[in-house]
C-alpha cells in the first residue's frame, strides 16, 4: 500500500482524499483505463496522455522534442525504425507504438513521445488518398532523407563519406551498426530494401537503402 498523491492538473485518476492509502495495482488499471492518461511502468507513475502538451512542464522527461524535429517521417512509416534505433542505443526499454499530431509514443518498461515534423500511420495510403503524385514528389525532395535521419537524428552520429548510388557512411561504433542492421532487418520492408554492414576500411558504418 503507497500513499499517492495525484499531480495531474484537471484529471483525476479516481475520487479519494489526498491522504487516502489506495493499492498501486487499482491506480495503475484506474490509469490505463483512461482516454487521456499513460501509466509510467518504471515510476509506477501515472501522466497525461501527451506529456509534451502539458504547459507546467511537470513531465518533461517523458517528452523528446529535439531528436526528430527536423524528420518527416511521411513514407513507409520509417518513424518506427527511427525511434527503435533510438531507444536501443539510449538505454530506453521501449516500442513505437503509434502516432498522433506529429508526435509517436514509445511504451513498455520505459515510456517517451517523440516529435517529429511529421509522422503518419498507414502513410502509403494516407498519401495516395491526400495528395496527387507530384505533390507527392515535392513532399519527398523537400522531406528528411531516411539514411540521414538515421546516422544524424537516431544516433547522433557524423556522416563522413556518401558514394555514388545509395552508399552512406556514417561514423558510429561497430555495435550502433549492428542495432541498426538487427533493427531494420526485422522489418520485412526496411530488410528487403536495405544493407547495413561496417567497413573494414573505415569502420563506419555504410548504410545502403533505395528507401529514399
Amino acid at each position: 500500500m503507497k500513499k499517492i498523491i495525484f499531480g495531474i492538473v484537471g484529471v483525476m485518476v479516481t475520487v479519494l482524499p489526498a491522504s487516502a492509502e489506495v493499492d498501486m495495482a487499482e491506480i495503475k488499471a484506474a490509469c490505463e483505463a483512461s482516454d487521456e492518461l499513460l501509466w509510467d511502468n518504471s515510476n509506477e507513475y501515472c501522466i497525461p496522455k501527451n506529456p509534451c502538451l502539458d504547459e507546467t512542464g511537470r513531465y518533461s522527461q517523458y517528452c523528446n522534442w529535439k531528436t526528430f524535429e527536423n524528420v518527416y517521417a511521411i513514407y513507409y512509416n520509417e518513424w518506427k525504425p527511427l525511434v527503435k534505433i533510438y531507444a536501443k542505443t539510449h538505454g530506453l526499454n521501449c516500442e513505437p507504438l503509434r502516432t498522433e499530431n506529429n508526435f509517436v509514443w514509445c511504451t513498455g518498461k520505459d515510456l517517451k513521445v517523440f516529435y517529429f515534423s511529421s509522422a503518419n500511420d498507414n502513410n502509403q495510403q494516407y498519401l495516395n488518398e491526400k495528395f496527387a503524385a507530384s505533390q507527392k514528389d515535392s513532399l519527398f525532395r523537400t522531406g528528411k532523407a531516411f539514411k540521414d535521419a538515421v546516422c544524424k537524428n537516431a544516433l547522433g552520429g557524423q556522416v563522413v563519406k556518401v558514394e555514388e548510388g545509395f552508399a552512406y557512411e556514417c561514423k558510429i561504433s561497430a555495435s550502433k551498426c549492428d542495432i541498426v542492421k538487427s533493427i531494420l532487418d526485422e522489418d520485412s520492408f526496411f530488410g528487403d530494401k536495405s544493407t547495413v554492414m561496417v567497413n573494414p576500411a573505415t569502420n563506419n558504418c555504410v548504410i545502403t537503402t533505395s528507401i529514399d
